[in-house]
């Protein structure tokens, strides 16, 4: 019934704005992530991680709102 109405839906086409330029800055804080937790989470070493962090976030949501712009 529900398929006569509505008929078939597909899903959305997710993640396309995700390139490698992204899946580099992800990588990057990831290993600066690692790095603290052996590290005893010490001050420069939160902070780089931190910093990564920051850095990745600007990147997706650059990225992410490029392709949102684009389709």
């Amino acid at each position: 019934m529900a398929e006569e109405v509505l008929g078939i839906m597909e899903p959305a086409n997710k993640g396309t704005w995700f390139d490698a330029k992204c899946q580099a800055a992800t990588e990057d804080k990831n290993k600066a992530y690692r790095k603290t937790q052996q590290g005893y989470g010490t001050r420069s070493l939160t902070e780089g991680y931190m910093e990564k962090r920051r850095k990745e976030k600007t990147i997706h949501k650059r990225k992410k709102k490029e392709w949102m712009n684009t389709e």
